[in-house]
């Protein structure tokens, strides 16, 4: 396979990244597959990119990088929320790969560009209603981490206008007596609980299942758990698995679990829903979502 230093740049290569606290989705013109990989896989998004270019045997002239965190209005550089990897910065990329032009966004605005585009077969309806054509769309992920995005139409320029958002990382709100145990059990971990902690992928499931697993006498469900987090599988399937499958108290334990983290998934879509004033509908993303 080609070194770096023989690679040469493609005018009709030109890819767009989606970086994940979990995975990185890779997208180009040269290839009709998606490429994917585990973000713990490489220690920073360059030796991931390093791999993928030589893998490809040539640079893009162009590339976009959407990336779950904060970006830097100025500089377009992002720190990841949700992964030990250091701040991606589109200069030091640039001069890395002289010949590439880097542009970054926030992995939110991302897709609330994609929504703007997405038709039916994109979507599934979850809560019938009649949106409005200029009114504000926003977006939710829930996945490794919670994040959002407004699309909020200005009508000056006709065009939608994009506010990122980090709403896993207001507080957590509880509204009924289980909600409040729930808050008590996550005091007992966080100093400051989030709503990130209280229903992300990475964060919330684990905590759902160690409250309320306490409270039942789950040994199949418990053991399949623990056979998942030392294999580094998804909790959420587990749960599936057992709420559809299962039977007795295991059943019972998932179906209360999913049942309480799509409670309060709904409360936050209803408070941002209300902050946003979104009359041109919500869009409910991310990997724990579906």
């Amino acid at each position: 396979m080609p070194g770096p230093q023989t690679l040469k740049p493609r005018n009709d290569f030109v890819v767009g990244i989606d970086v994940g606290g979990t995975k990185v989705l890779v997208r180009d013109t040269l290839s009709t597959n998606l490429h994917r990989y585990p973000t713990d896989g490489f220690p920073d998004l360059p030796s991931l990119l390093d791999m993928y270019f030589a893998k490809m045997q040539a640079y893009p002239r162009r590339i976009t990088i959407a990336m779950a965190g904060p970006r830097d209005d100025v500089t377009g550089e992002v720190k990841m929320t949700n992964s030990p990897w250091p701040p991606f910065s589109p200069q030091q990329a640039a001069q890395r790969y002289p010949s590439v032009s880097f542009e970054t966004t926030n992995d939110m605005v991302a897709a609330a560009a994609g929504v703007l585009h997405a038709t039916g077969i994109d979507l599934a309806t979850l809560k019938p209603g009649t949106p409005t054509a200029t009114g504000t769309k926003f977006v939710l992920t829930i996945s490794t981490g919670v994040g959002g995005c407004a699309a909020v139409w200005d009508e000056r320029t006709k065009r939608h206008v994009f506010t990122p958002c980090e709403p896993g990382h207001i507080g957590f709100q509880p509204y009924t007596k289980k909600q409040k145990e729930y808050l008590e059990h996550l005091f007992k971990k966080y100093d400051y609980p989030s709503v990130e902690h209280a229903i992300s992928g990475k964060h919330g499931m684990e905590n759902w299942v160690d409250h309320i697993l306490t409270e039942f006498d789950a040994p199949a469900l418990t053991r399949a758990i623990k056979r998942a987090e030392k294999n580094d599988r998804p909790l959420g399937a587990v749960l599936l698995e057992f709420a559809t499958e299962g039977s007795g108290n295991d059943k019972e334990s998932a179906r209360v679990i999913l049942g309480h983290m799509g409670t309060l998934v709904g409360n936050v879509l209803a408070n941002y829903a209300l902050a946003y004033k979104a009359t041109g509908g919500i869009y409910l993303i991310g990997s724990v979502s579906v």
